[in-house]
């Protein structure tokens, strides 16, 4: 059963969720489509993997080491840093982004997630996440731990 904290939280990143996606329409209802962009449906999404790389950003993500977002809901934080850490996933270089959630002042989550943005698009890709959920200072799981 999750603490109370953490649907806070879930609470919190839907409604940055939305609001990305409210500001990327947004932009592009105001500044039309970019350049080369593809119209209509798409149902596969080649990529280069010699254009993806650990380093960059785009108007709504940013993969350079040191950037670091906190969040606070009631008792709970949740703390998002970008390491100088890289590491290889699927045969690219990867930016790892270390998650940290609390709740009550104690542990409940560290996740490692790993990302490359394509230099050519500004296109975020994300590889998966290593996963320790906490309880009474101690790794109890690795539930949720994925990688590409």
């Amino acid at each position: 059963m999750k603490e109370k904290g953490a649907s806070s939280i879930v609470v919190i990143a839907i409604i940055v969720i939305i609001v990305a996606a409210v500001g990327v329409g947004s932009y592009f209802l105001l500044k039309g489509r970019p350049s080369g962009a593809p119209t209509g449906f798409r149902d596969s999404f080649p990529v280069n993997k010699n254009n993806l790389g650990p380093t960059g950003n785009n108007p709504y993500f940013i993969l350079k080491p040191g950037y670091k977002l906190s969040y606070e809901a009631g008792d709970s934080t949740f703390t998002t840093t970008v390491l100088n850490e890289t590491k290889i996933v699927d045969n690219v270089e990867t930016r790892v982004i270390q998650d940290i959630e609390e709740s009550n002042g104690q542990l409940v989550e560290i996740t490692y997630d790993y990302f490359a943005i394509d230099k050519t698009t500004n296109d975020v890709y994300y590889f998966g996440e290593d996963v320790d959920i906490y309880k009474n200072g101690k790794v109890v799981s690795h539930e949720g731990a994925w990688l590409s």
